[in-house]
């Protein structure tokens, strides 16, 4: 006994070193300190995150990656080791077999301040290259992707669809692989027209089409659906009057057509506790009471003058319709973490308001995700205000606020250009993503600066029109449906443009992140309202208006391409340069321009 404490305490002094040793940044120490503590106590899960943390200092990102899955086995209440599995699986791509756990993902998801998002599409990934889904996406390109899936489905549930990371991958996050969406799509026509009814007794198969029926919701049914299939959800509908004679086929009518609806579409409240599937039931159940819940906070929302403009009106109804985005989670910054990140753009000197309270605004919140993350990575100096044009996604963005317990943070309607009543300035003002959909940006833009205190930051994200040269062109075609279309007609447009080659315009959407749900797709290329700034007119505005120019907010390797075509230090705040090297690299900002600037007297 003597020995193994010993043994024990020698383990926590090098593991005390090791955590040293990555605060000074001297993470080579720190791993090898942490390494010698593992020797001693291979099973501490807090050595395993320390090592994750030097091997990510390191730049060893598959190793922290290993070490955090390890970390998550061993304690799987560890929130800290998934909530920093998920901000890797959101930054970086694992193509290693063996680096990510089945187990680790699937814990993680559950994490209650994890990017459930990022870990469901590392989790889809993996089963897609080395994992349960490997096999059967061979099969697709063998057999096509009905005959795969009927052969998965119709005699008995394949393993590959009882796979518990699946399962939880389909529960937590949206797909965003392409070839991944044809198989899940072939298996959810199998499910609604080749399933024979009794099948549905099979347990398996009810919890695959369950967490396929999640999926759906999630991506606001995004997928196309033929015919046949339109057919056969009208012909279900009639046996939703057995719900409350509790008869079976209408709990499977429900299932089913959650596929293709949305819940309150066809199922009303009062009638969930008569689904007999009681995973179902909880779920359309707590759905449809998050959904009433958005409405009713939707009436309280303070308001201020909406739009007067007939393009105002049209883009508040676009998002009124499709509140954007419906996120779930959100990658959680660490308190204060803003603060640090404004050190690359700004001077010691012009960030001391940070160690006082200061205000923050939101300008155009939508669903809150901007304003949430803001409002933890600043910490409780900040007191964030969002504001937007559309009562329900403000609704969907105070109802996701509740859970992270934010007591500076509040939500409110109105419309950018409209004068404040309240006459309120701020210290930094972010607005990404929204000016572009005004019918004049620069006004919007300056009516902003309206509010902006003497010296204050502004971060601001604007469409470019060189890497939005594409879905331009898209919108002059007979092709496009028009922005105000029906949910119907920007399905089968979106799958019309995922059928086309790499070389047809739009050829190349299914590389965007923002086409595999319903409200980003219409995001992005159906939006009502479209005006991008080049950098020449952005460059003019901001000498117009005395801001400065401070830097965009870009990946590390295209800031390196950017060196190597202007190597002086100073071309990082010309955006003429910038214009040049976008000219050169037309994908540079897919994004958008992302930037931050402040006014200079």
């Amino acid at each position: 006994m003597a020995a193994q404490d010993k043994q024990r305490s020698s383990a926590i002094q090098w593991a005390g070193l090791g955590v040293e040793a990555i605060r000074a940044g001297r993470f080579a120490d720190g791993r090898d300190h942490l390494v010698r503590a593992l020797r001693l106590d291979k099973v501490n899960p807090f050595y395993h995150f320390d090592l994750a943390l030097a091997h990510h200092g390191l730049g060893d990102i598959e190793e922290a990656a290993r070490e955090l899955c390890t970390a998550i086995r061993l304690k799987p209440d560890f929130d800290d080791a998934s909530r920093r599995l998920g901000m890797l699986c959101a930054r970086y791509l694992f193509e290693s077999d063996g680096v990510l756990d089945g187990f680790a993902l699937r814990t993680a998801m559950q994490a209650p301040r994890a990017s459930q998002q990022a870990l469901a599409e590392a989790a889809i990934s993996e089963l897609a290259r080395h994992g349960s889904l490997a096999q059967p996406l061979a099969a697709i390109a063998r057999e096509g992707a009905d005959a795969t899936a009927r052969n998965l489905l119709t005699k008995r549930t394949d393993d590959a669809l009882r796979d518990d990371t699946l399962l939880a991958a389909l529960e937590w996050g949206v797909n965003k692989n392409l070839t991944v969406e044809r198989m899940l799509t072939a298996l959810r026509r199998a499910v609604l027209l080749d399933v024979p009814p009794g099948r549905f007794e099979d347990k398996a198969l009810q919890a695959f089409t369950i967490a396929l029926a999640k999926h759906c919701v999630a991506n606001e049914h995004v997928w196309a659906e033929t015919p046949e299939e339109t057919a056969a959800i009208e012909h279900l509908k009639p046996l939703l009057t057995g719900l409350p004679l509790g008869e079976f086929q209408a709990t499977r009518a429900v299932l089913l057509i959650a596929l293709y609806r949305p819940l309150s579409s066809f199922l009303p409240a009062g009638q969930t506790s008569a689904v007999k599937l009681r995973a179902l039931r909880d779920w359309a159940a707590e759905s449809l009471k998050n959904e009433q819940a958005e409405i009713a906070l939707a009436k309280t929302l303070t308001a201020g003058p909406l739009p007067g403009d007939a393009t105002g009106k049209r883009v508040a109804q676009q998002y009124e319709k499709a509140p954007y985005p419906r996120w779930t989670s959100l990658t959680m910054p660490n308190t204060g973490s803003l603060k640090l990140a404004l050190r690359q753009f700004f001077s010691p000197d012009r960030l001391t308001f940070l160690e006082r309270e200061f205000n923050v605004l939101i300008a155009g919140c939508g669903t809150g995700r901007q304003a949430i993350q803001s409002a933890l990575g600043y910490g409780e100096n900040a007191a964030v205000l969002g504001l937007d044009i559309s009562a329900r996604s403000l609704a969907y963005a105070t109802r996701m606020a509740q859970g992270f317990g934010i007591p500076r943070l509040a939500f409110e309607q109105a419309d950018l250009l409209a004068p404040d009543a309240k006459q309120r300035t701020f210290d930094i003002i972010e607005c990404v993503g929204v000016l572009h959909h005004m019918a004049d940006p620069l006004a919007g833009w300056r009516s902003l600066l309206g509010r902006l205190k003497p010296h204050g930051l502004m971060m601001l994200g604007l469409y470019s029109p060189v890497s939005r040269k594409v879905l331009s062109q898209l919108r002059q075609e007979p092709a496009f449906p028009g922005a105000g279309c029906t949910d119907a007609a920007a399905r089968a447009y979106r799958q019309s443009l995922l059928a086309r080659t790499a070389a047809e315009p739009g050829g190349d959407l299914a590389i965007s992140k923002d086409a595999y749900t319903l409200s980003e797709f219409r995001d992005l290329a159906l939006h009502e309202q479209e005006h991008p700034l080049t950098l020449a007119e952005i460059d003019a505005f901001m000498s117009a208006e005395k801001l400065a120019f401070r830097g965009f907010i870009l990946p590390g390797p295209s800031f390196d391409s950017f060196h190597k075509q202007f190597p002086e230090p100073a071309s990082l705040l010309r955006l003429a340069d910038w214009a040049a090297h976008e000219a050169e690299h037309p994908n540079l900002f897919d994004g958008m321009y992302c930037f931050w600037c402040e006014r200079v007297v």
